[in-house]
């Protein structure tokens, strides 16, 4: 862990699909966190940025895009997650929106008095570096299959799209690894919380509100 210059802490959390890592942040935002959703905030600018819909027209054409004009996420993350290259063209028009919104809600929350800690929730924290930008990181972990199951069931994919999405994800174990907190979400809602009561605890006690 390192302390940046933030009054209050910034937290990242991340995971694999099906995780929970949402479910942990939103504990956590019980808790008294200001949460930053990632895929969210993605899925806002790609409703809304004629720039960012612009560029991802100019690189993948009208096949992602419905009869109306509205972007296909569905056809957009079928391509994307199925060539490497495709992956490679989307990041870089999508990403540093996300980041520009990021450091705008980072800057909010730190003027907030209630805020006890930021959390930013995003699936691919040390695929694009941002752990830099982090006090700490936070990694939920399940068993791989467990995970699949979760995600088949909340998302409706197959499980061939689930695992071709996470071979463009660092390996949980990888991302285990370099985390300064592990949370297991191996059990019942009632026993996640209270890891994640702890690993609070131990973020406020380490990091005190400047």
């Amino acid at each position: 862990m390192k302390r940046s210059s933030y009054k209050v802490p910034v937290i990242g959390v991340t995971g694999i699909i099906g995780s929970g890592k949402s479910t942990v942040s939103s504990i956590f935002a019980k808790l008294g966190a200001k949460v930053f959703d990632a895929d969210q905030v993605a899925k806002e600018i790609t409703d809304t940025d004629q720039k960012v819909l612009a560029a991802i027209r100019a690189d993948f054409g009208e096949a992602v895009f419905t009869s109306s004009g509205k972007l296909d996420r569905q056809k957009l993350a079928a391509r994307a997650f199925s060539d490497p290259g495709a992956l490679q063209a989307l990041n870089p028009i999508v990403h540093p929106k996300v980041i520009q919104r990021l450091r705008e809600f980072i800057a909010q929350a730190q003027t907030d008095p209630s805020t006890k800690l930021v959390v930013v929730d995003i699936p691919l924290l040390y695929e694009i570096g941002l752990e830099s930008a982090v006090d700490a990181v936070v990694v939920v972990e399940a068993p791989e299959e467990v995970c699949i199951q979760r995600a088949h069931h909340a998302r409706g994919w197959s499980t061939d799209e689930i695992r071709q999405r996470l071979r463009n994800q660092l390996p949980q174990q990888e991302k285990v690894k370099r985390a300064d907190f592990v949370i297991s979400n191996d059990g019942t809602i009632e026993a996640l919380a209270q890891k994640c009561k702890i690993v609070f605890d131990k973020i406020l006690k380490g990091f005190p509100k400047r």
